[in-house]
């Protein structure tokens, strides 16, 4: 969401605050544009909508959808789909806790060995 650049002053004053000595500061801060707490006072169904180019943000109700009750269709039948993977058990990679390649030492430490 961002912030937005603004300037924050500050005046001293005397008295416990009653009258204005006329001294004081001002400085350039940044302050989000959507406080934290409107994030947690949001309920079910609102939304903060916000872009670069409109106004400022706003609070809104997203309308409920609701779905058809059925199943879609598998891509499953015929040919493979590119974005589908084959996976079978005799496919996956060995275990790592059996032996290491080459030699009869299983890989990783060794729980009764103590050493790490």
């Amino acid at each position: 969401m961002g912030t937005r650049a603004l300037w924050q002053s500050t005046n001293q004053t005397t008295g416990h605050g009653t009258n204005h000595s006329g001294r004081g500061s001002a400085r350039r801060v940044r302050e989000f544009r959507i406080r934290s707490d409107t994030f947690a006072e949001l309920g079910r169904g609102e939304a903060i909508i916000y872009t670069t180019l409109g106004p400022d943000p706003r609070r809104a109700t997203i309308l409920p959808v609701e779905f058809d009750h059925h199943e879609p269709k598998r891509i499953g039948v015929g040919a493979l789909h590119p974005c589908e993977l084959r996976v079978h058990p005799e496919e996956r990679l060995p275990s790592a806790t059996g032996p290491a390649p080459g030699g009869d030492q299983p890989m990783g430490p060794d729980p009764g060995s103590g050493r790490i």
